[in-house]
């Protein structure tokens, strides 16, 4: 296990693209919850491309945590209608439980301001515990309505209701699907 030293969020930054995408794919393809074709169909959304892409048109939808000065976990989101939507976060494997996946939703959550988004939402899948408790701790909860009428796998929506005052009040929606 590394040692711990001060870890740090900051935007990806275009020449960080292929090794975002690596690190990407290694999380994603180490997961038990997807079937080869899903694994396969996820990594290819996050091409190196894909990536410069996301931050050309949107500067903090890829956030990267840091820790001597190796990238050690990401988030991505992208944003939509006053709402983010965090598409996939993760942490190495030798770098977890160390309060860095905490860290990097936080970051996320920073971004809604200048983002001009109210809400934070995130599907994870119900056999994914580790991510549910995760994103309950930081104070996300489940949405009302499921998306299990409309997806044949089960998915859990979790939102958050940002810092920032829209023009009309919200429900709280630090929220997640179940």
């Amino acid at each position: 296990m590394p040692e711990l030293s001060k870890v740090i969020v900051t935007p990806m930054r275009p020449e960080e693209a292929e090794a975002v995408s690596a690190l990407v794919a290694e999380i994603i393809s180490a997961l038990p919850y997807y079937n080869e074709r899903a694994r396969r169909e996820e990594v290819a959304k996050y091409t190196p491309e894909r990536l410069r892409s996301l931050v050309a048109e949107e500067p903090e939808a890829v956030l990267l945590a840091r820790a001597n000065h190796d990238v050690c976990g990401f988030a991505i989101s992208h944003y939509d209608d006053g709402l983010i939507w965090i598409a996939w976060f993760g942490v190495r494997p030798d770098w977890r439980r160390r309060g860095i996946g905490t860290q990097l939703l936080a970051a996320v959550e920073e971004t809604a301001p200048r983002r001009r988004a109210h809400k934070i939402w995130c599907d994870t899948r119900t056999e994914n515990l580790i991510s549910q408790q995760l994103l309950q701790k930081a104070g996300y909860k489940k949405n009302r309505h499921s998306h299990k009428s409309l997806v044949r796998t089960r998915f859990l929506s979790l939102g958050k209701t940002s810092a920032i005052t829209p023009h009309f009040q919200l429900p709280p929606a630090k929220t997640f699907y179940a």
